[in-house]
């Protein structure tokens, strides 16, 4: 077998001379540019024999595999010389049609003979909705992108030749300047580059020599002086700047080449500068900041605010390790993302992978612990949304804390985001809670995924309206009832829901921030828990009155909002169950040693990236404030514990009780009739220490004289129970 390689403005593929039939077309992504017999648009692969006799197809095989090369066999039939014929890559395995499909993101493609082996092969190229790529002229060398696909017909419109750029330098980390050289694989090509995050034409800067990178830090600010807000403030000075470069190769006033996308980052300490990784995302600045179609300004149209597909700008997203070296390459969809945090100066975006824009997943693991490397959509979330003018990551915290817990919540990276080689400030990647979501984790492709009062993100919301439908008619108190739910619902995963979200005193919930979810076949309904950056700003905030207690709400919340939690409520064994979890997690989970241990690790995480954070966006107001910020969170985990077991003393009442309380030198206890032995009494401080233990029975009044004053946790345990009670010795 003999190999020709040419080298002629393109990027040739390898081509066996002897053969006289040849993979000439493929189609990868057909939205609706070439129906089948079946009249739906599967993937499809074009023959083309270049001799002047019949070919036997049978004696040729199709693959996907380098390594399987007889994956398929072609049909029973010949293709006249001169001829096409067209098979679908459908993955049904039919005469004709393929047992295999073709990746969007671009698969190499083979053709065997039975007897002289590999005799043809197309390369892996990503390709847009109803772009087919091939051979030009039929049966030739030269490959290119085709503008209007042509299944058994000439290739006759020839649109992108497949050509390519080398680079002296790779992305990344810098310390000190660099000559950056670029070289087409053609000769007689000529490069364009653009600095701006837009796509390179032919009236862009023509790359003539080596371009010299130094560092950019002390350049004027450009787009960081647009305002994105109407609360929106001028940076403190010059914000840190890369190197965005975009280039890519023309012949004749013709675009011959993808477009390449390198950011750069130099500075002396730029190995050491950053404790996040960074993102550097780049767009024309019209897709951003234009009155008219820029999505991160209010413009002509309240922009920021506009939703849907006609409002998703073409991006590319690159991200770096903190090694500097760059682990994601890809063009993304970007949207505004949020509801009211759109109308503040930083904002989150949502990045979308497509097979149109070349890949349809991104991938890579950005979060520790988590063996997920696959996204279909990823959310770039501002500095905890809500939270962006505060501490920055009580999102994130929330996430931590729970992360044991029996419940679905989106992982989270910070990173550092520059747009368009400009700082960008503090930002989390963020999964995003979506049919994607579930199935990724659950491997579950048929769902149910509604939000807020039964409205349906995914498949539809019926046998959630008979869930309710049956727990509006049935009293919740029979248990025969309760079991019936029981079967429907994932109560251990509700009771953590409940737990977290009245614990970390979630401001924006329950009549916002709301979804649950089930497998349409068969399993539970469970809740996910998401969005927490208005959660643990107020300790003493109180939301059981309104679970429990329809008489004392103190707020009014829609009915659809409370009802499950309600309806669960009634019935006792639910409720016993409730509280023992909830006791639980007050000595572990949610105890202020373990609450401490987490603040104490964020605000170590973030300490070193708030400051240019603040000088790029002016919030928080200083430095005092943010620490302040951070103060306050740690007072909440220090009060937070004895409020929800003073709390679920009130609302679910307690088989002991404490006299006198406030005391200064002892207490009684008394407990009710229902209790037939009391194993331990134990007395714990702030911190979740032991000051004071009985075993056993006990004889009032307990003397108290070496206790300090302050608030203490009185915990009586009793056939394996565990119920509490807050003391204040003074």
């Amino acid at each position: 077998m003999r190999l020709i390689i040419l080298f002629i403005g393109i990027v040739c593929w390898s081509i066996n001379t002897n053969a006289q039939l040849h993979i000439n077309e493929m189609m990868s992504l057909n939205n609706n540019a070439w129906a089948s017999a079946q009249n739906n648009y599967p993937d499809w692969i074009e023959l083309y024999n270049s001799s002047n006799d019949s070919i036997l197809l049978s004696d040729y095989f199709l693959s996907d595999d380098r390594q399987e090369m007889d994956l398929w066999q072609l049909p029973k039939r010949y293709i006249q010389g001169g001829g096409f014929f067209t098979v679908y890559a459908s993955g049904l395995d039919m005469e004709m049609d393929c047992n295999f499909k073709i990746s969007s993101q671009g698969e190499a493609l083979f053709l065997s003979h039975y007897a002289m082996g590999l005799v043809d092969s197309l390369p892996a190229v990503p390709l847009d909705e109803n772009q087919s790529f091939g051979r030009y002229p039929d049966g030739a060398e030269l490959l290119a992108k085709l503008q209007s696909p042509t299944p058994n017909s000439p290739n006759d419109s020839i649109y992108l030749l497949f050509s390519s750029l080398s680079f002296s330098h790779t992305s990344g980390w810098y310390e000190n300047s660099i000559n950056l050289s670029i070289v087409p694989s053609h000769s007689g090509a000529q490069i364009y580059y653009t600095l701006d995050g837009a796509e390179p034409t032919t009236d862009d800067l023509l790359y003539t020599t080596a371009l010299v990178l130094n560092d950019a830090s002390e350049e004027d600010n450009i787009i960081s002086e647009i305002p994105t807000s109407e609360e929106w403030e001028r940076p403190q000075g010059k914000v840190s700047k890369g190197h965005l470069i975009k280039s890519a190769a023309f012949e004749s006033g013709q675009r011959i080449s993808s477009v390449f996308t390198h950011s750069f980052f130099i500075n002396p300490q730029m190995e050491s500068r950053y404790t996040f990784p960074v993102v550097s995302l780049s767009t024309a600045p019209e897709n951003l900041f234009d009155d008219e179609i820029g999505i991160y300004v209010k413009g002509q149209n309240t922009n920021y605010y506009q939703r849907g597909r006609a409002w998703e700008r073409q991006a590319h997203f690159e991200y770096f390790d903190l090694e500097g070296k760059r682990q994601v390459n890809q063009k993304v969809g970007i949207r505004t993302n949020g509801n009211i945090s759109r109308t503040f100066p930083q904002k989150s975006l949502l990045l979308y992978a497509r097979g149109s824009y070349g890949k349809s997943r991104i991938k890579y693991p950005f979060f520790e612990g988590k063996e997920m490397d696959s996204f279909k959509r990823i959310i770039l979330r501002s500095a905890s949304s809500n939270d962006w003018k505060n501490t920055m990551f009580k999102n994130e915290l929330a996430q931590r804390i729970v992360i044991d817990m029996n419940l679905e919540h989106p992982s989270t990276q910070e990173v550092i985001v520059f747009i368009n080689g400009e700082y960008w400030g503090i930002h989390h990647l963020n999964e995003r809670t979506d049919e994607h979501f579930i199935s990724d984790y659950f491997d579950e492709d048929h769902i149910h995924l509604l939000t807020h009062n039964a409205q349906v993100e995914e498949g539809d919301n019926q046998d959630f309206l008979n869930l309710k439908g049956y727990m509006n008619e049935n009293d919740m108190s029979l248990h025969e009832h309760y079991d019936y739910i029981s079967r429907r619902i994932d109560i251990d995963n509700v009771i953590d829901y409940y737990c977290a979200q009245l614990f970390l005193a979630n401001t924006d919930w329950p009549h916002n921030n709301v979804k649950y979810w089930k497998a349409q076949d068969e399993g539970k309904w469970r809740w996910l828990f998401f969005d927490c950056d208005e959660c643990m700003s107020y300790e003493y905030y109180n939301l059981m009155a309104d679970l429990i207690n329809e008489k004392n709400s103190s707020q009014d919340f829609d009915e659809w909002s409370v009802f499950i939690m309600r309806q669960l409520l009634k019935n006792t064994n639910f409720r016993e169950q409730f509280r023992r979890r909830f006791e639980q997690l007050l000595t572990t989970t949610f105890s202020t040693p373990n609450l401490m241990q987490h603040i104490k690790e964020m605000e170590s995480l973030y300490s070193a990236e708030a400051v240019e954070h603040r000088l790029r966006w002016n919030v928080p107001d200083n430095s005092n404030a943010w620490l302040e910020a951070v103060e306050s969170l740690y007072a909440f985990a220090s009060i937070r514990p004895h409020v929800m077991r003073q709390l679920l003393t009130d609302y679910l009442g307690n088989p002991f009780s404490i006299y006198p309380n406030p005391t200064n030198e002892s207490i009684s206890i008394s407990v009710s009739t229902d209790i037939n032995s009391v194993e331990s009494i134990t007395i714990l401080n702030q911190l979740g220490q032991v000051v004071y233990q009985i075993e056993g029975g006990w004889n009032n009044p307990i003397r108290l004289a070496r206790l300090q004053k302050g608030v203490y946790t009185v915990q009586l345990r009793f056939e394996n129970r565990l119920y509490n009670e807050p003391l204040i010795v003074q």
